[in-house]
């Protein structure tokens, strides 16, 4: 005899536990990364060709889409990101630590929590 076995629904418990919406915090510190990837590609094309881009799509295949690059002057450029309720902006020849905040720490705190 064949036995016939059809399963209609998966039952609770082979469900994962949702994810925990993230903190404010947590939001602004990956906007951070973003940001900082972005001035990292900036830096690296002016590195190579000696000026910045008109824009970011010649420079980076996926720019994030809540961070705004806006050219100023020939030398100069703004970062401006949005997410979450919060706008971070960066101004090129301001300093890194300024965008960077405690980026670092968090990151290291996490890798340490998981160690």
């Amino acid at each position: 005899m064949a036995c016939l076995f059809v399963w209609a629904a998966t039952p609770q418990f082979l469900l994962p536990e949702p994810l925990p919406e993230p903190t404010t915090t947590q939001v602004q510190a990956g906007l951070r990364m973003d940001m900082i990837s972005v001035v990292s590609s900036v830096e690296s094309f002016r590195g190579q060709t000696g000026r910045i881009p008109d824009a970011l799509d010649p420079i980076m295949e996926n720019p994030p889409t809540d961070v705004r690059y806006t050219r100023l002057a020939p030398d100069s450029y703004r970062i401006t990101g949005e997410r979450g309720g919060a706008t971070i902006t960066y101004q090129s020849g301001e300093p890194m630590k300024d965008l960077v905040g405690d980026v670092r720490q968090r990151i290291r705190a996490r890798e340490e929590g998981q160690s």
